[in-house]
């Protein structure tokens, strides 16, 4: 018989009582062949609501389930550190708490790929949960946009298809991983950090977890903008050529955005103003925002 690869799964959270049962639920519902899920480790970085509660109730049926609850505000870089260290089994895979898995074989799925001794991390496929509002709508199509041209470039093998909400990194590589003292983008950071490691990273279409996008556009600027903010710390610490590899080709952005303006006209039309709203604020207040400091969260996504 084949053996079993061992996974941990860190969920790092601040005030989640209400969306981390979704979460859970939709772990404990997988489905596994070649993978076997060993433990669960929920960290609270100073949850002040009762997350912590919800943890245990769930904690009295499934015991594979581990609580980390010191009281303190580390942020999500080092909590991420925090389970690296803890964790026991040979893949370590990270969603956020405000997330859900969108099939019953996403953890199957990204395990696959380890299979390959030259592949140290790997990216699920992240996906808004169907929009509700009318901004919403704007913002998913947006996504949408980004999405078809990113996952067409060295088949999703590049840096803008590894997000936190849908990672599995070797726990080997994870233990060697430790984050800037004022991180932003960890996912990026990964990725360079693995590359840097001379290991690979691969894409899996076929593991879809859906998350919220913000319902407002302060919260949506607040996202964004500190996502922009991520290409010069990562060039900071690695390097300017980093992104050189990483560029999408111009021939591929043109041929979707083509595609999608004659799919749907106007919301791709107010996709494209509401970047170039982002991309001016985050021109006007580039100053301030890479100051920012801390785990920054988005409250419109918690419901």
């Amino acid at each position: 018989m084949n053996k079993l690869i061992s996974i941990s799964i860190g969920v790092p959270a601040h005030n989640e009582e209400r969306t981390l049962p979704r979460l859970l639920d939709s772990i404990l519902n997988q489905r596994t062949k070649s993978a076997m899920i060993r433990e669960i480790i929920i960290c609270c970085d100073w949850c002040t609501d009762d997350t912590s509660a919800v943890v245990k109730k769930y904690q009295r049926k499934y015991p594979l389930i581990k609580l980390i609850d010191d009281g303190k505000k580390l942020g999500q870089a080092k909590r991420l550190e925090q389970m690296y260290k803890l964790a026991k089994s040979e893949i370590f895979m990270t969603f956020d708490a405000d997330t859900k898995l969108g099939s019953s074989d996403v953890v199957e799925n990204m395990a696959k790929p380890f299979a390959d001794s030259s592949i140290g991390l790997v990216g699920g496929t992240d996906l808004p949960f169907p929009s509700e509002k009318f901004f919403e709508k704007v913002a998913a199509k947006a996504v949408e946009i980004w999405q078809s041209v990113r996952v067409q470039y060295r088949n999703g093998k590049n840096v803008h298809n590894h997000h936190g909400c849908a990672s599995a990194i070797r726990t080997s590589c994870a233990k060697k991983i430790t984050y800037p003292k004022n991180p932003i983008g960890n996912d990026e950071y990964l990725y360079f950090a693995v590359k840097k490691m001379g290991l690979d990273f691969e894409y899996v279409k076929n593991a879809p977890v859906l998350y919220r996008l913000p319902i407002n556009v302060s919260d949506y600027i607040k996202q964004n903008t500190r996502f922009l903010n991520t290409h010069e710390v990562m060039e900071s610490i690695f390097g300017k050529n980093i992104y050189d590899k990483e560029t999408v080709p111009n021939s591929i952005k043109n041929s979707e955005m083509l595609r999608h303006i004659f799919k749907s006209p106007a919301l791709t039309f107010l996709a494209i103003c509401l970047q170039f709203l982002i991309r001016l604020i985050y021109f006007v207040n580039h100053n301030k925002i890479t100051k920012q400091t801390g785990w920054l969260p988005v409250a419109s996504t918690k419901n």
